[in-house]
């Protein structure tokens, strides 16, 4: 279930805000719930970080969840 899901990351992001995975993670479960734009910014934000994952990368430049 994403919507109990985003309510347990958003706890999680409160707790770590620059933790790259956890913001990566939100992004992701934003995106399972339709908010694109959202995820995107949390996508971004989350290399801002300094993730280097490559998945994330792709998840980047094409906009979708590989």
């Amino acid at each position: 279930n994403y919507a109990d899901a985003k309510i347990q990351i958003e706890k999680a992001l409160s707790l770590s805000p620059n933790s790259a995975e956890v913001v990566e993670h939100y992004g992701d479960i934003c995106f399972r719930l339709g908010e694109k734009e959202r995820a995107m910014n949390q996508w971004k934000k989350a290399l801002e970080l300094g993730s280097d994952s490559e998945e994330l990368k792709k998840k980047v430049n094409t906009g979708l969840l590989p």
